[in-house]
């Protein structure tokens, strides 16, 4: 879990501390400006609702980026270059053992590529 936070704050430029990461972070109220019908309420356009009146919260930047990161798995990296496995099976000699190997020589041949295979 720890290198997930570690991960992340390289791509962010700021690592959590060690409290966030062990328990759940706390949302904070911040008023917001709520307008007639597009807050859910009935009041004129242009009047201010505080958002405990609506029962909404929330939450500040680095809270809201740790309640995102919780519920997205982060990418694996998929591809581990390895040399050895890459020439048994995409080697010259991988190739010329196997008949579908010898055709792609051959087409890679008749094209004029200058390398055949890997």
């Amino acid at each position: 879990m720890a290198a997930i936070f570690q991960r992340v704050a390289r791509s962010l430029g700021t690592m959590p501390t060690a409290a966030s990461m062990v328990r759940a972070p706390q949302m904070t109220t911040t008023p917001i400006f709520a307008y007639g019908h597009s807050a859910g309420i009935g009041m004129a356009p242009g009047s201010l609702a505080s958002p405990s009146a609506q029962g909404l919260v929330i939450p500040t930047g680095s809270e809201l980026i740790e309640s995102i990161l919780g519920g997205i798995m982060l990418v694996k990296r998929t591809f581990r270059p390895n040399v050895l496995k890459r020439k048994k099976v995409h080697g010259f000699l991988a190739r010329i053992r196997d008949r579908d190997g010898r055709k792609i020589l051959n087409r890679r041949r008749a094209k004029g590529r200058a390398r055949l295979s890997a």
